[in-house]
């Protein structure tokens, strides 16, 4: 398919087979009207990394500089603007005039306004979130420094608190987490790398949690694991690293 811009596109999401949006580099929005992809006009010039459509008239997107901006279904407009840091992942609910956004910390959007949630004890970066409905998420990422854990983190937010989430043992304390997509409240999966300075290979780069306990999902080898998207409890797809494609799939 061919592609209007040349610059690095972050973030992809469908609202139906004719209607979806891309992401990117220096505040490139593209949309997909089921023939062509066309550039829309931006009200931002910084990088985009995160995009969600709750419908065709609403929608949102994340970036560099804190920003987030909105898309009423005509024009894409900027509702909120902070500093120097950097947005990576967003949840907005239809239900409600609010949602959430992460990168360093875990931010709280209402009102056009960001909050930081300074009960989170964390200093690292989340890169991906995932809500059931308004008052059931995770959100996962890593550690700046390693407090004898592990480097993976993995927080829960449980009707209006963040409460950081056990592994355990059964992945290499060199994890992080780059992707988290929960089917329900008790049952869901994260992915993510190891260290690849370090030169460690692993298979345990995805974790399936179910009823309250953590089983590793076996992988061929190392593979960082950067998105995944479930279907049912029974088929699921992951992407990743040089091209990688996994499709999960149990009888």
């Amino acid at each position: 398919v061919e592609s209007p811009t040349s610059k690095r596109l972050n973030s992809v999401y469908f609202i139906s087979a004719d209607n979806g949006w891309a992401v990117g580099e220096n505040g490139v929005i593209l949309h997909w009207d089921g023939s062509e992809w066309l550039e829309e006009c931006s009200p931002v010039d910084v990088e985009l990394r995160a995009v969600q459509f709750l419908d065709e008239d609403n929608g949102w997107a994340a970036g560099d500089s804190e920003v987030v901006i909105h898309y009423d279904g005509v024009n894409w407009r900027v509702k909120y603007k902070g500093e120097k840091g950097t947005f990576t992942s967003l949840w907005f609910f239809d239900d409600t005039p609010e949602g959430w956004v992460s990168g360093h910390y875990i931010f709280h959007f209402y009102n056009d306004s960001c909050e930081r949630d300074t009960s989170i004890d964390f200093y690292g970066c989340f890169y991906d979130m995932h809500f059931i409905n308004s008052q059931k998420g995770w959100a996962v990422g890593e550690w700046a420094i390693d407090r004898g854990t592990g480097r993976g983190a993995v927080y829960c937010f449980d009707h209006n608190k963040w409460e950081s989430v056990p592994i355990g043992k059964i992945a290499p304390l060199q994890n992080f987490w780059l992707s988290v997509f929960f089917i329900s409240e008790d049952e869901g999966w994260i992915a993510g790398a190891d260290d690849e300075i370090a030169g460690i290979e692993g298979a345990e780069n995805m974790l399936h949690y179910k009823d309250g306990e953590w089983w590793v999902v076996n992988i061929d080898g190392y593979k960082t694991v950067y998105s995944l998207y479930f279907l049912t409890e029974k088929s699921g797809w992951a992407v990743g690293r040089k091209g990688y494609i996994l499709k999960f799939q149990k009888p």
